[in-house]
């Protein structure tokens, strides 16, 4: 659940009630005002043009249909399941990666990208039979427990940071359209977070590298990549991350 006294827990793109002069106003946070916490509620300017204090983040099954069928979204990814090595292992910790370094944001998972309306929430049946197979007949919850733990093993192994990632997240399984789906509420980290390429025993993998004249060293590559805009945009060079890290993080 969210605290909407702490700035922690308060990111751009959530939906939120706000009161401003005695008023009462509903919309999507635009802008971050607060630059601490807030016991009256962090001050924030909604994309309606209102500026008001938060008194409670929405989380109706309504607004979380809205969030998934944005196109092109700041503030949320859709992934179709989570045990899919390519999804386990690369996409899902780098898409957590890159809100987590922006603003924060939202994951979906059970939700297809590219479909028609009327097929882009599929639910959780392929992870449910996978998590099945590994532990043996699950009830709902305790599916959703080891969904889950699987997510937040994942995450530590391929995500570093100076403090815990999976304190970052918010893991809520909503019912939509008569499918159970994920929805990781991602907040915003106030240390970057790297990932990190490992191999099948989980060591950090070594790369050669050409450097100069057929001259070749080995080098540890870690990822940086954050959200800007609809997509996630990675930093090549130290120079880029130093800019990055310069502007965002000493920021908070």
């Amino acid at each position: 659940m969210h605290d909407v006294t702490k700035l922690s827990d308060i990111h751009v793109g959530l939906i939120v009630k706000i009161k401003t002069d005695n008023e009462i106003f509903e919309g999507r946070i635009f802008e971050i005002i607060s630059t601490s916490d807030n016991r009256d509620g962090i001050r924030v300017a909604l994309d309606n043009g209102k500026y008001g204090n938060v008194i409670e983040v929405l989380r109706s099954p309504e607004i979380i249909k809205e969030r998934i069928f944005e196109t092109e979204s700041h503030y949320s990814d859709n992934k179709e399941s989570f045990y899919e090595p390519v999804m386990r292992y690369h996409s899902i910790p780098r898409a957590i990666q890159s809100f987590a370094n922006a603003e924060g944001g939202f994951l979906y998972i059970g939700v297809k990208d590219d479909s028609p309306p009327e097929e882009k929430i599929i639910g959780l049946d392929e992870d449910r039979q996978i998590a099945v197979h590994n532990n043996g007949e699950l009830s709902e919850g305790k599916f959703q427990d080891v969904l889950r733990g699987d997510i937040e093993d994942v995450l530590e192994k391929y995500l570093k940071c100076t403090k815990s990632v999976v304190s970052l997240l918010d893991f809520n399984f909503p019912e939509i359209d008569e499918k159970i789906i994920l929805e990781i509420t991602i907040k915003r980290s106030t240390e970057p977070i790297f990932f990190k390429y490992l191999s099948r025993n989980k060591k950090e993998r070594v790369f050669p590298i050409e450097i100069f004249e057929g001259k070749k060293t080995n080098r540890k590559l870690d990822y940086f990549c954050y959200r800007a805009g609809s997509r996630k945009h990675e930093t090549e060079t130290i120079e880029e991350f130093y800019a990055y890290y310069n502007e965002h993080f000493k920021k908070i």
